[in-house]
């Protein structure tokens, strides 16, 4: 078979031309489909990963955050690099959902609940004055101070118990002066001298004696017992419940009642979320 001088220059030519020529063809077919697709792109989006577009609103928001940590003016290599990154943040947060990190991962199960709650408890709307008093008066122990008691307590296990301790009344009684020098021989209980809440003394006393406790007036005595050893308490002194003015604790009443109202718009979000959603049991 004769070859022509064209078919026989052609099969010389190096293969690194031919290499160089294909490159340079792939090339320019994948820079006509760029193009095409940069062309196909809305205005509103500064690009598209797969099937998510990228609002122009979102580069720009993160451009600022950018220009907020430089001192020099952004860039268009800036802007590139931050449009970049947010490509490669996509990338991967697709790769997480195509792994099934939302449904199996317990940290992004998490962290994804959070976020979507967050989103339904945003609203910091006004809360009227005739709301907030309606509220108040609805929850009024809640913002109430509980009555403060200052006590003292001995333990009488190290003692013989004095006589004058054998037939006292169980609902609280007062000693002389004299018998109040026969304390020293009891051993204190290391109770704070300060004034506390029942929740407060409860680590110190018998959860038993909190009853008749509650009742004994100022200066009043009660024979108690912690296990099986018997203990003297003394009330030296009583703050009374105090209700304070609305007024005076607004603020905290306010954030009460807003932290009251997301939480019914999210268990309502929640039954919506559920009568629309196919469950079965």
């Amino acid at each position: 078979m004769i070859m022509s001088k064209s078919e026989d220059s052609s099969n010389k030519l190096p293969w690194s031309i031919l290499l160089a020529g294909a490159v340079a063809g792939m090339s320019l077919a994948i820079g006509s489909l760029v193009q095409g697709s940069k062309l196909a792109l809305p205005d509103a989006y500064a690009a598209k990963v797969n099937k998510t577009l990228i609002s122009m609103d979102s580069l720009e928001q993160k451009v600022r955050l950018l220009a907020n940590d430089k001192t020099n003016a952004i860039t268009t290599q800036d802007r590139e690099f931050v449009l970049e990154r947010m490509i490669d943040e996509e990338l991967l947060v697709q790769q997480g959902l195509d792994m099934g990190l939302a449904e199996n991962h317990r940290l992004v199960r998490s962290a994804l609940i959070q976020v979507v709650r967050q989103s339904l408890l945003s609203d910091d709307s006004d809360v009227s004055a005739q709301e907030l008093r309606e509220f108040y008066r609805a929850n009024e122990s809640v913002f109430t101070r509980p009555p403060q008691y200052l006590l003292r307590a001995w333990s009488l296990a190290d003692t013989k118990t004095p006589l004058w301790l054998t037939n006292v009344s169980t609902e609280g009684f007062t000693i002389s002066d004299e018998q109040k020098k026969a304390l020293s021989d009891f051993t204190p209980l290391p109770v704070p001298l300060a004034y506390l809440p029942s929740d407060g003394l409860i680590r110190y006393l018998s959860k038993a004696d909190f009853p008749a406790l509650r009742k004994l007036e100022v200066g009043q005595f009660l024979l108690g017992s912690n296990g099986d050893k018997q203990v003297l308490y003394y009330l030296e002194g009583r703050k009374s419940a105090n209700v304070p003015e609305l007024d005076s604790i607004r603020e905290t009443v306010e954030r009460a009642y807003q932290q009251q109202q997301q939480e019914q718009r999210f268990r309502t979000y929640l039954v919506t979320l559920r009568r629309q959603a196919d469950i079965v049991r």
